[in-house]
């Protein structure tokens, strides 16, 4: 009997070592996207004439999210227009060398679009499997 236990603590010891690294790993990686984020704060808004990025947020997990507001009001983008955009982030996600410490990290990234009356459009999310 006393094998039996000694067996189940040395499983559950075993299983609580493997959390703590686990989490460990993940408040690493976040830790990491609030820098990134606080860095990327001081320098908004980012973007050109048609668009602006106005926030970053982090999470939750390995999650970053870019809001960006657009110069068109959110009726007037059509499911094409949504659909072109996705595609672009995704190919920017996968090809730019900026996106490969999110990429390298396992973070998804969004794009959250906004119109300038704050309405949401359309939300771009690519994670490192999306790419090809």
């Amino acid at each position: 009997m006393r094998r039996i236990e000694a067996l189940f603590a040395m499983a559950a010891l075993a299983f609580s070592t493997n959390e703590v690294a686990v989490t460990d790993a993940e408040v690493e990686v976040e830790q990491q996207l609030e820098l990134v984020a606080r860095e990327l704060r001081q320098k908004l808004p980012l973007g050109n004439g048609s668009a602006l990025i106005v926030s970053v947020v982090v999470g939750p997990g390995r999650r970053f999210t870019y809001v960006v507001a657009s110069h068109l009001l959110a009726k007037k983008w059509t499911e094409g227009q949504k659909s072109h955009h996705r595609e672009v982030k995704r190919s920017l996600y996968c090809s730019d060398p900026d996106m490969k410490f999110f990429r390298d990290r396992g973070v998804t990234v969004v794009f959250s679009v906004l119109d300038e009356d704050g309405t949401w459009i359309d939300d771009a999310a690519t994670a490192p499997s999306d790419c090809r």
